[in-house]
């Protein structure tokens, strides 16, 4: 028998994001625009994030290919969205087609771990971006500034506002919380834990290795570029530019700073690490940030991002290694400890349910 850390109250979690979700869809009605427009692009990286969370958080595989099928699901979207015209099916594509690559992906990586399954998803990201700037910068290309989207519309209103655009995002978001809330409390969640915690173990407990594997990249880089279809519509015009390390490095570190194999954790990092570069911004704007004025004007303002990245990163490995997501729990059971309402526990009891708390299960 193989006990695994199966996560409890994800619907819980589920449902506080979904009415933070609603209550945010009625502020971005009136908020300040440029509150609004940041609000958007949060939601949108919460997508992407939700997508590798379930890869390496959930199913244990490590990526950094997560722009690269953002790619994927933009490039697929900007063509379809641009010959039919139609928002939705050409969205729908874009998730379609990250499924597909995503699997292919899976497949091809299996006998890869760790570090070499790192590199193999980092090459299939400069793979895809080459394949782009090919396109774009090619002989008598007609897309040198660019791949302009069509307006999208849905039901006859055509999206134009950053208000409309967060509730669209906001119902997108909802749904992927609710899926990946659905499919790791069922079976293939359980079996995707148990390859996460001991992929021998998992197969001699009858877990199907190879399809549980093949399933997380497939499921989890569909939405990724779902993310990628919804970001390049929200941009209205997407490049090979559109896809630089700096954004592989940006999902892990929502998914590490929010919190690895919790519902909660994708939505606070990306709330967390999306505001990252609006503050190296606010840095360079005052005197003590000449020096990333100065880098900027060289090309280094990325790798300045990065290094932040790195920095936020680092410190929740060192201080709180489960991410945001836990900090919660932890507080309330402070205050339990401390108002002395803390409810005696058997030895052998499992833990609390608890939004993205652990517990051992038995995986037959």
């Amino acid at each position: 028998m193989t006990r695994i850390r199966m996560p409890r109250g994800e619907f819980a979690t589920a449902g506080v994001i979904i009415a933070i979700l609603a209550a945010g869809s009625v502020w971005a009605q009136f908020g300040p625009a440029d509150l609004v427009g940041q609000g958007v692009l949060v939601l949108l990286a919460a997508i992407g994030a939700y997508g590798l969370n379930l890869i390496t958080g959930y199913a244990g595989q490590a990526s950094m290919g997560n722009a690269g099928f953002m790619a994927i699901g933009g490039m697929t979207a900007w063509y379809l969205g641009s010959t039919i015209g139609n928002f939705l099916v050409a969205v729908l594509a874009g998730v379609l087609a990250g499924f597909v690559c995503g699997g292919i992906v899976g497949a091809i990586a299996l006998r890869w771990r760790g570090f070499y399954l790192v590199l193999a998803t980092l090459a299939v990201q400069s793979i895809v971006v080459f394949g782009i700037e090919q396109l774009q910068l090619g002989e008598n290309s007609q897309y040198l500034s660019g791949f302009p989207f069509a307006p999208p519309s849905m039901f006859g209103t055509v999206l134009l506002d950053d208000g409309t655009w967060f509730v669209v995002v906001a119902v997108v978001v909802a749904i992927v919380v609710l899926l990946i809330a659905g499919l790791v409390r069922g079976p293939l969640g359980r079996a995707w834990m148990a390859v996460r915690e001991n992929e021998a173990a998992a197969s001699v407990a009858g877990v199907d290795v190879v399809r549980v594997k093949v399933l997380a990249f497939a499921v989890g880089s569909g939405i990724i570029s779902l993310g990628g279809a919804l970001s390049g519509f929200h941009a209205g015009a997407i490049s090979y530019e559109s896809y630089p390390l700096t954004v592989a490095v940006s999902y892990v570190a929502m998914i590490i700073v929010g919190g690895l194999g919790s519902m909660a954790g994708p939505f606070l990092g990306a709330c967390a690490i999306t505001l990252i570069p609006y503050g190296v911004a606010a840095l360079a704007a005052t005197d003590a940030g000449n020096w990333i004025v100065a880098l900027n004007g060289a090309g280094g303002l990325p790798y300045v991002q990065i290094i932040a990245y790195s920095i936020v990163v680092l410190l929740f490995l060192a201080f709180e290694p489960r991410g945001l997501a836990a900090l919660g729990p932890r507080l309330a059971r402070l205050v339990r400890r401390d108002t002395g309402d803390t409810p005696p526990e058997p030895a052998d009891a499992a833990q609390p349910a608890a939004a993205g708390r652990p517990v051992e299960e038995p995986v037959r």
